[in-house]
């Protein structure tokens, strides 16, 4: 075989290996997108499930949900509280999605509504920290989980953001490569080659808590403490609100209001370090929330103690 006839061959093989890797892969993103929330989100789908579940079991018991971030994933024993309860109590189910802000705890109320799993009060966590104008931006837009909106949440999403671009990077690039992102919600959602590890990752009790199974030492503690401090000086010295991050708020609690589900906000306990890195700064962002609950009507909670929760102190 002549060297061109050679080089012609190969080059035709590599340009359709190109074209089937782009069409596959633009197969996979409109299924993820459109079809299966299962892939792009499934610690949701746990959260759903979990609702379901224990919906089937009392029937007649109200329920209450938690929504927040990683403080309430963590920190909020839901199954004690609904055994406190007994029978005739509610059930609480813990909802708390690590990297969670009111942008995703909205979208997150949404599905569930869609999936007619109405609760009846929503325990709202809302971190003072989160409501600041950063540098520029709230946390929640520099935190990586933009891959989990559909299209149609990313453009719902669109007022209550500070810096678009941030949003548009992270869920175009989980889009152009789908099998790279979301390689775990496919693995599980297919029952193809399951990783163990990302199934510990989503692991939660029947009552959605994620427990802290490691026993933390005062040093650790310390050291967390001071890691996340330092990771988030900016927010906790920043005494500017977001607009993006106070209009998601309010636009997750008009949701609500016409929902017609009652909703209590939720300070999460902070550790002595954290409320005295910059107490005038803690207290305006305090302030804000309860603003946030004055103009909606609502019962605002300074919450002093969650569960075995390794980042936080109730000091």
């Amino acid at each position: 075989m002549r060297r061109q006839e050679f080089l012609a061959m190969h080059r035709a093989s590599v340009f359709w290996y190109v074209i089937g890797t782009i069409i596959i892969q633009l197969s996979v993103a409109f299924y993820v997108d459109l079809q299966s929330i299962a892939v792009r989100d499934p610690e949701y789908i746990l959260v759903e499930s979990i609702l379901k579940a224990r919906r089937a079991d009392r029937p007649t018991s109200p329920v209450i949900l938690a929504l927040g971030s990683s403080r309430t994933l963590y920190g909020l024993d839901a199954g004690w509280f609904t055994q406190s309860g007994g029978e005739k109590g509610p059930l609480v189910i813990n909802g708390g999605m690590i990297g969670s802000g009111a942008i995703l705890n909205y979208v997150a109320l949404q599905r569930l509504l869609t999936a007619e799993c109405r609760p009846d009060l929503i325990l709202l966590e809302v971190l003072p920290m989160g409501l600041s104008a950063r540098n520029g931006c709230q946390n929640e837009e520099r935190w990586s989980f933009q891959h989990r909106y559909s299209a149609s949440e990313v453009g719902n999403a669109w007022n209550c953001l500070d810096q678009p671009y941030r949003l548009v990077y992270r869920w175009g690039r989980a889009r152009v490569l789908p099998c790279i992102f979301h390689h775990d919600g496919l693995r599980q959602n297919m029952g193809i080659d399951l990783n163990t590890g990302a199934h510990m990752r989503t692991a939660r009790d029947a009552f959605g808590w994620r427990e802290v199974d490691d026993i933390v030492t005062p040093a650790e503690l310390a050291r967390r403490v001071h890691y996340d401090i330092s990771t988030n000086h900016a927010a906790l010295t920043e005494p500017a609100l977001s607009p993006g991050a106070v209009h998601a708020s309010r636009t997750l609690l008009q949701r609500c209001r016409d929902a017609h589900i009652p909703v209590i906000l939720v300070v999460p306990p902070e550790s002595t370090a954290f409320r005295g890195h910059s107490p005038g700064t803690r207290e305006s962002q305090v302030n804000a929330v309860r603003d946030l609950a004055t103009e909606f009507n609502l019962c605002c909670a300074l919450a002093t103690k969650f569960a075995r929760f390794s980042w936080v102190d109730s000091a």
